[in-house]
């Protein structure tokens, strides 16, 4: 059997993947205007999540990140696929505190208005 990597790095792989997916179907119900970004998102993590466990059962007594790695200074292409999904899903995460940042009160100076 190969080596693993330790369960806290599992807890927070997982742990990622499912507060990604909930937050993603949670944004698309509640903000009809982040519907479409919401659900990329979605598929991107589902894809995400299916792509690296699917190239880490072909590892060679390595961990599946130590695999990853590796991967990635050899120029595999599912790697690299992996980093742009990656990084999509901190697009979204950057989209939605913006979004959720622009719709809160506004500065100090204009609360006068909102105390009336």
């Amino acid at each position: 059997m190969n080596p693993t990597n330790d369960a806290w790095v599992w807890i927070f792989f997982y742990s990622f993947f499912l507060v990604m997916i909930c937050s993603t179907v949670f944004v698309s119900i509640k903000k009809k205007s982040l519907r479409k970004v919401s659900l990329r998102a979605f598929v991107a993590t589902i894809v995400l999540f299916a792509l690296f466990s699917w190239n880490a059962m072909y590892r060679n007594m390595t961990t599946e990140f130590g695999h990853f790695f590796e991967s990635l200074t050899s120029l595999r292409p599912w790697s690299w696929m992996c980093i742009y999904l990656f990084a999509y899903v901190l697009k979204w995460w950057y989209l939605i505190f913006l979004h959720y940042q622009q719709n809160s009160i506004p500065s100090h100076k204009n609360e006068s208005e909102y105390r009336q």
